[in-house]
C-alpha cells in the first residue's frame, strides 16, 4: 500500500489544492487506485468542493532506469499518468482530459506505505475549520484498524498558515495513542497527535465504521478549551457504506461449524470490509422436530426473507460495486423439461419457509439466474457455496451475469470433513488462502488463481495421514468427467466448479471480491459471449 501526497492544479478549477493519492494494495495491472482532491470550484460554481474518484491501474510499465509509469482514468473523462521513482517515493503527476487539456507535471510525495496487498485501507472525508482553516478538505486514512500502535493519516490545508502561506499543505501520519471501546452504543473513541506535538486530536468512530468525527485541540489550550470541531467525515471510496455488500446464508446442514463466521471474518477482517454492509440469516440451533433458535439478533433464513435481501443487493447496485453470496444448505433436484439444460433438471437450495425453522422450502435456480439478468453489467457478483449440487446454481444460458464458484459438480453432494474443523473442503479452502495471503502480505489471486490454488490446497490435505476418507472421496479420478455421488452410500467426489460469462469478467485478470477493472460497452452487454465453466473449459 502507498499514499503520495501534494499539490493539484488543473486550468480554472483547481489552484494549488491538496491531493491525496491512494494505491491500496499493489502498483500491479488491474491493481485499484483511487485519488481525493478539492476543487477550488467546480463546475457549477461551487466552491471548496471535496471530489473522489476510483479505478485500476489500466497501463504500467517499467523504464530501464526503474521508474514505473501507471496509467489509470476517471469516468473515461480524466486521464492520469504517473511516474513513480524506484524507490517509490515520488510520483509525477500529469493529468489529461478528453478534450485535450493538460496539467502541468505536478510532484507528489510518499507519506506512508506498509506491506498490505490486500486493501484494508477506510477513508474518511470532510471538512475542516480553524483559525488558519476556512472550509477545506479533510481526509482521514485508516491503513490496517483502529488499534494502539497502528496508523492513522490526516491530511488537510491551512488557508493560510501562521508565515501568511497561502494554502499551506499539512499532513499527519501518526500512531493512535489511545483507543476504547463504548458498550452501549459500540463506537469507539481514539487519539492521536500532530506530528510536531503540538495539535491533540480526539475522535470517535461509529460501530459499523460508517462515520468518523475528530476534534483539534492546541497544547495551550488542551483540555481547558473547546477546541476545533468537531469535524464530522463520512466513509468514501469502494469500501464505503453501499459499495461492498454480502448476505450469508445457512440452513439445515447443522449448526456446530462455524464456516458462516469464518467467511464474515474473512470480508471484515481480511479484506478490510464495513461489517454493517454483512447480513446474516441463520439459526444458533435447529434441533429436530422443534422450533429453531435465533440468539444473535439476526433474522431466519426463510425463502422469503432470502429472496429480499438477495433482489436488494442486486437493486441497490451500481457502477463499480461488488456483492458477494455466500450459501451453505442442502441442495436438491427436480425435474423440469423447460429447464434449458442438458439434463433437464433444476438445482434448488433448501431454506427455511417460516421463521421457527420447521418447515422447509426451496430457492431455485432460474430465479436465482432470472434476478441476477438486472444486475447492472459492471458489478461484481460473486457466488460461493458448498451446498449440494451447487454446480447447477448459475444458469448463464438465462443470461445470469456473476461468477459462481461452487464446492461440487450439480451430480455431486457435499460433504463436511473433520479435519477441515467439521467445515466442507471448498469454502474453508477459500477461507485459509486468503486468510493467509492477508496475514503474509500477499496478493489477493484472481479469481483462477484463487479456484487453483484452492483445489491444489484440497489435494495436499488429503493426502495427509489423519484425514479422513469415508464419506469425502475427494476429486475424481478425472476432473472433467466428475463422478456422480453415492446417494446410498452417502459418499460423494466433490469437484469445485467456477462458472461465469466469457465477456462478463476476465477471471485471469480480475481479483476476488474487486470491482470490476474494465467497464463492459453497450455491444458487450448486449451480448455477453458463451458460458464458461471451469474446470472444462479452463484450457
Amino acid at each position: 500500500m502507498y499514499i503520495f501526497y501534494g499539490k493539484l492544479n488543473w486550468p480554472k478549477y483547481a489552484h494549488a489544492e491538496p491531493f491525496v493519492l491512494l494505491f491500496p494494495g499493489e502498483l500491479g495491472y488491474y491493481d485499484p487506485v483511487c485519488a481525493y482532491w478539492q476543487w477550488t470550484v467546480d463546475k457549477n460554481n461551487k466552491k471548496k468542493t471535496n471530489t473522489w474518484h476510483e479505478d485500476s491501474i489500466k497501463r504500467i510499465f517499467r523504464e530501464n532506469d526503474g521508474r514505473l509509469n501507471i496509467g489509470f482514468d476517471f469516468d473515461n473523462y480524466y486521464f492520469f499518468d504517473v511516474t513513480i521513482d524506484e524507490m517509490a517515493r515520488v510520483a509525477q503527476l500529469t493529468i489529461r482530459n478528453e478534450k485535450g487539456s493538460k496539467s502541468e507535471v505536478q510532484t507528489l510525495r510518499q507519506v506512508y506505505q506498509d506491506e498490505n496487498k490486500i486493501p484494508k485501507c477506510a477513508v474518511y472525508m470532510g471538512k475542516f475549520n480553524n483559525y488558519y482553516a476556512q472550509d477545506e478538505m479533510l481526509t482521514v486514512l485508516v491503513p490496517d484498524g483502529l488499534e494502539v500502535g497502528r496508523t492513522i493519516c490526516a491530511f488537510f490545508q491551512w488557508t493560510m498558515d501562521s508565515k501568511a502561506v497561502m494554502n499551506s499543505n499539512n499532513k499527519i501520519v501518526t500512531p493512535f495513542l489511545q483507543v476504547s471501546s463504548n458498550t452501549t452504543d459500540g463506537s469507539r473513541a481514539f487519539t492521536f497527535r500532530s506530528e510536531d506535538n503540538y495539535y491533540t486530536w480526539d475522535g470517535s468512530i461509529d460501530r459499523n465504521e460508517s462515520a468518523l468525527s475528530v476534534t483539534m485541540y492546541d497544547t495551550k489550550g488542551y483540555p481547558g478549551n473547546q477546541g476545533d470541531g468537531p469535524f464530522r467525515l463520512a466513509r468514501v471510496g469502494w469500501s464505503a457504506p453501499g459499495r461492498r455488500k454480502a448476505l450469508i446464508v445457512r440452513y439445515g446442514v447443522g449448526t456446530k461449524d462455524r464456516a458462516i463466521f469464518d467467511v464474515r471474518d474473512l470480508l471484515v477482517k481480511s479484506m478490510g470490509w464495513n461489517p454493517a454492509a454483512i447480513e446474516m440469516l441463520y439459526y444458533n440451533d435447529e434441533p429436530p422436530r422443534q422450533s429453531a433458535t435465533l440468539l444473535d439478533n439476526q433474522e431466519a433464513p426463510t425463502v422469503a426473507r432470502f429472496k429480499a435481501k438477495f433482489s436488494s443487493l442486486i437493486s441497490s447496485a451500481n457502477r463499480g460495486d461488488v456483492r458477494f453470496l455466500y450459501v451453505d444448505s442442502h441442495g436438491v433436484p427436480r425435474d423440469n423439461p423447460q429447464s434449458g439444460e442438458s439434463d433437464k433438471v433444476d438445482e434448488g437450495w433448501v431454506l427455511a419457509k417460516t421463521d421457527d425453522g420447521r418447515l422447509k422450502e426451496e430457492v431455485w435456480d432460474d430465479w436465482i439466474s432470472d434476478e441476477l439478468r438486472n444486475l447492472p453489467p459492471t458489478t461484481n457478483f460473486t457466488i460461493l457455496t458448498s451446498s449440494c449440487l451447487g454446480g447447477g446454481m448459475l444458469d448463464i444460458h438465462r443470461g445470469a451475469r456473476g461468477v459462481l464458484l461452487a464446492g461440487v459438480h450439480e451430480s455431486q453432494t457435499n460433504v463436511k470433513v473433520p479435519y477441515f474443523r467439521g467445515q466442507d473442503p471448498w469454502t474453508y479452502s477459500v477461507v485459509r488462502i486468503i486468510t493467509g495471503r492477508s496475514k503474509k502480505k500477499r496478493p489477493m489471486p484472481t479469481y483462477t488463481g484463487l479456484y487453483k490454488e484452492a483445489k491444489k490446497y484440497i489435494r495436499d490435505q488429503r493426502d495427509q495421514d489423519a484425514f479422513e476418507r469415508k464419506a469425502y472421496l475427494g476429486p475424481s479420478p478425472d476432473e472433467l468427467k466428475p463422478l456422480p455421488a453415492n446417494i446410498a452410500a452417502r459418499t460423494s467426489h466433490q469437484d469445485p466448479q467456477m462458472i461465469f460469462i466469457d465477456r462478463y469478467m476476465d477471471v485471469d485478470k480480475e481479483r476476488f471480491l474487486y470491482p470490476i477493472s474494465e467497464w463492459k460497452t453497450a455491444a458487450v452487454i448486449a451480448n455477453p459471449g458463451p458460458q464458461k465453466r471451469f474446470p472444462k473449459d479452463e484450457f
